[in-house]
């Protein structure tokens, strides 16, 4: 009887980091949740004591920690003052901080994808999304060129899509 090879990228967790500013009975209801748990490992500012930290922090914070920043605060997404530089990711969330509903199921959306590819991690490196009712904003660094490109995705785009735009076919 042949072995099977393990492929343990397809049961890599995505280490996500709420900042301060997310609702903290959303991180405790994920937290809860064992699909959550299945596909990402919780961390926050408020268990990790940085809940009084500026945003500089928190994203330096996550480089450190390689975890996958989760904000609702639009300053992350202005490349001059957080420049791609080796970051583990940032996903934004735009929604209303009470508006607990419509931001978990966009950021639920957004990880069913990312989870869906080969290495989420090494996907998510590089790379800022901003999921909104319209759909997701995808900045990330080009596999072949390293230049930041980016992408705009809606319900029916695959992740083979997505790949062949940053290149990762032709790495």
């Amino acid at each position: 009887m042949e072995r099977r090879r393990r492929r343990p990228f397809l049961k890599q967790k995505l280490p996500l980091y709420f900042d301060a500013n997310f609702p903290r009975q959303l991180i405790e209801d994920i937290n809860q949740d064992r699909a959550w748990r299945k596909r990402c490992s919780i961390h926050s500012a408020s268990a990790e004591g940085n809940q009084h930290r500026d945003d500089a922090f928190h994203l330096e914070f996550c480089k450190a920690k390689g975890y996958v920043l989760v904000t609702l605060d639009a300053d992350f997404m202005n490349d001059n003052k957080y420049p791609f530089s080796r970051i583990p990711g940032i996903i934004r969330v735009v929604a209303a901080k009470n508006d607990i509903d419509s931001i978990e199921e966009r950021l639920a959306t957004l990880l069913d994808f990312i989870s869906s590819f080969p290495a989420p991690r090494m996907f998510a490196g590089d790379t800022k999304f901003q999921v909104s009712p319209e759909g997701c904003v995808i900045r990330g660094r080009d596999a072949v060129t390293g230049r930041v490109k980016e992408l705009r995705i809606k319900s029916g785009h695959s992740n083979i899509e997505v790949m062949e735009a940053f290149s990762y076919f032709q790495h």
